[in-house]
């Protein structure tokens, strides 16, 4: 009885957590170019969950900040990793996972637009690119966040009022309780907005 009692708590503090984390990311969404867009908006909740996956994974290391651009349109450059101020590391976030998205992605590779810019994708949005770049000429590669596109669209969807895809709930809720055990509300309100222009 006890252990069925225990199991209860625990999924339940499980879904406040994703809750509370699903919320915190909905809030941070508001003003980002496309978020407004039901085919946009899956894009800038994966922005958001990968930035904080970023910052949980250097929560120790407090010189080393993970930040979106201040630019609500930066089309090349969607963060930033600063490391004592410095920029280390300028990140384009792909949550592409269409044909034509993916095929898009290889295109602008090709045509130079992300020479300055370390790419990386919800999991299978890196797992398509990188499987149809080893049939071309690019080096380029995608580096996979962890984050499930399946998670993303389900709080795109969330923010632009659409219908719930019952398919994509089951592995969307697991995605996003994951990336939200491990973050704080302080790296989410101390690691958030990079304050420099010139970096879009």
């Amino acid at each position: 009885m006890r252990s069925e009692k225990t199991s209860r708590d625990i999924a339940i503090g499980t879904e406040i957590i994703r809750e509370t984390y699903d919320s915190s990311v909905l809030s941070r969404m508001s003003g980002r170019a496309g978020s407004g867009s039901r085919y946009g908006a899956p894009g800038i909740a994966f922005e958001v969950m990968a930035v904080d996956r970023a910052n949980a994974s250097t929560i120790l290391k407090p010189d080393i900040v993970t930040k979106v651009t201040k630019s609500s349109t930066a089309t090349q450059v969607d963060a930033v990793t600063m490391q004592a101020g410095k920029v280390i590391e300028r990140i384009q976030y792909k949550d592409t996972v269409s044909p034509s998205g993916v095929y898009k992605t290889i295109n602008q590779v090709a045509d130079g637009k992300y020479q300055q810019a370390q790419l990386k994708g919800t999991i299978e949005a890196a797992e398509k690119f990188n499987s149809a770049v080893k049939k071309s000429s690019i080096s380029k590669t995608m580096e996979s966040t962890g984050i499930s596109h399946n998670t993303t669209q389900r709080l795109g969807d969330k923010f632009t009022g659409q219908p719930l895809n019952a398919s994509n709930l089951g592995d969307a809720i697991k995605g996003s309780t994951a990336v939200a055990v491990g973050i704080t509300a302080g790296v989410e309100v101390v690691k958030s907005i990079a304050e420099v222009d010139s970096l879009c």
